[in-house]
């Protein structure tokens, strides 16, 4: 939900960031609804989409999905155009894009690691970093702001 607190490994996060900028200069309405999350979280995702008989959007087990490393975020957008072309966005910035996945996500974005260089970033016991929960909460990048 906007508002929300979401944090991100500190290697994502400026991405994050300058990605949700992108998105609100391109008029694109997104909004994180998930990113780090904790191995118990996971599990409760994976189960529940195993439920469901594997039906709707993806969720890997836990230890094998990029946000238990804090470098992936699922975003909603205001509609299915504008989370496709937010998603489009962040492949031009070098980021992965979930809509390319064999398991379609097209609400997820990543930072593109292989879980072994997820793991080794992780285990530098990096502090997770806010991100702004929404395009519209975006800064402004930091050469871009008025000077007094």
């Amino acid at each position: 939900m906007p508002g929300d607190i979401h944090r991100c490994h500190p290697a994502f996060a400026p991405r994050v960031i300058a990605w949700l900028r992108r998105c609100r200069d391109e008029g694109l309405r997104v909004w994180i609804v998930s990113s780090y999350r904790d191995m118990e979280t996971q599990r409760a995702l994976y189960l529940r989409w195993l439920r469901r008989g594997r039906t709707g959007l993806p969720a890997a087990p836990p230890g094998r999905s990029l946000h238990n490393y804090g470098l992936a975020v699922d975003y909603a957008a205001a509609s299915g155009a504008e989370r496709d072309e937010a998603g489009l966005l962040a492949e031009q910035m070098g980021l992965r894009w979930g809509g390319r996945f064999m398991q379609r996500d097209p609400v997820h974005v990543d930072i593109g690691y292989d879980l072994t260089r997820a793991r080794e970033e992780w285990a530098r016991q990096p502090e997770l970093v806010a991100i702004p929960s929404s395009s519209d909460a975006a800064p402004d990048a930091p050469d871009s702001r008025p000077t007094a």
